[in-house]
């Protein structure tokens, strides 16, 4: 069954086959599955359309899920959905903490500094253990940034942009 999303938005991301009955182990953009959990259906992002798989069965690990959609009932059904994206309107989740963000609305967005230096387009977030680093493609190349409040002005996800304060040593003219 294909479906279309209204403001879709990337919660998660099929990585593997787990075990021998077509089980899936799922990584979430927000690094939480606890988004998954109590949802009874699951839209899968595929390059050739989207489909929606009813949730069989859900189990909760430390920054992933093992995840059994009805239908998906061996390593070999398991394994064409690698790579899929699980996605949700964005209306139908539940809503952040401050400074947290959806990751696929954060890429794409305009990155200057709080002196209005253009720096590129934020390209990237790369999720390591105690902060994400963003990556950012513009003028000067690629620049990383630490997602910590102390380098982060202001994010206004609705303008596309982000406001950050310069860091002493990570890019010329700092």
């Amino acid at each position: 069954m294909t479906t279309a999303i209204e403001d879709p938005v990337v919660i998660g991301k099929i990585v593997r086959s787990i075990g021998v009955k077509g089980e899936v182990k799922v990584v979430f953009a927000s690094g939480d599955p606890q988004r998954l959990e109590g949802m009874t259906q699951v839209v899968v992002r595929l390059p050739d359309g989207n489909c929606i798989f009813e949730i069989m069965a859900f189990q909760s690990h430390p920054g992933y899920a093992r995840v059994a959609l009805a239908g998906v009932d061996s390593i070999e059904r398991a394994e064409l959905l690698r790579n899929g994206e699980l996605i949700a309107s964005v209306q139908g989740l539940p809503d952040l903490v401050r400074d947290e963000y959806y990751i696929d609305r954060l890429i794409g967005c305009l990155v200057e500094t709080a002196d209005g230096e253009h720096l590129g387009t934020l390209q990237d977030v790369v999720e390591l253990g105690h902060h994400d680093v963003w990556s950012v493609r513009g003028p000067r190349g690629e620049i990383l940034i630490p997602a910590r409040k102390e380098f982060i002005v202001r994010v206004d996800i609705e303008a596309r942009r982000v406001i950050v304060r310069r860091i002493a040593g990570l890019w010329d003219g700092a």
